[in-house]
């Protein structure tokens, strides 16, 4: 008789065993046998998809345009949305959690300006200054512009 796949003798000893009234024995060092169903074969066949990057992440400079903009989109919110319910409504809740994404996105930025310093030759004062811009707000917005011609004026420069 069976149950649950296990023959009467592996349940009786299964149950000892729980009930701590025969310890179990240690068996020889062999490796179980594992058998695989005719669906579990098939699932295994089925092509794997491939995880490809996107258009944004092939160019440093698109990266941090990007990430800019989020990380400038979560300091709006921050400013206009968490700083009053926390001092006006005393949701100090909202702070938090919108801080914690902003500080996430702004390390994120930092690496992406890092990145974009390290491969494209850019001069380290355009660094800076997109550093500073990040550190205001809407400034990004106006910078994001400037990025979008100096990748422009970048890219005729090594066609020419």
């Amino acid at each position: 008789m069976s149950v649950f796949g296990l023959n009467a003798n592996k349940t009786f000893e299964l149950s000892n065993v729980l009930k701590n009234k025969e310890p179990r024995k240690k068996q020889a060092a062999s490796k179980p046998r594992i058998e695989c169903s005719q669906s579990a074969k098939s699932f295994s066949m089925l092509r794997q998809p491939v995880l490809k990057a996107p258009n944004l992440m092939k160019h440093p400079v698109s990266f941090l345009r990007s990430v800019g903009l989020l990380e400038a989109l979560s300091y709006l919110i921050l400013l206009g949305i968490a700083m009053p319910l926390k001092y006006f409504w005393g949701m100090p809740l909202a702070v938090r959690i919108c801080g914690s994404i902003h500080g996430g996105l702004f390390v994120v930025f930092c690496f992406a300006l890092w990145r974009v310093l390290m491969n494209t030759g850019w001069p380290f004062s355009r660094a800076v200054l997109v550093f500073i811009a990040s550190l205001l707000p809407f400034v990004p917005f106006f910078i994001d512009r400037r990025m979008r011609a100096w990748v422009a004026a970048d890219s005729n420069q090594t066609e020419a």
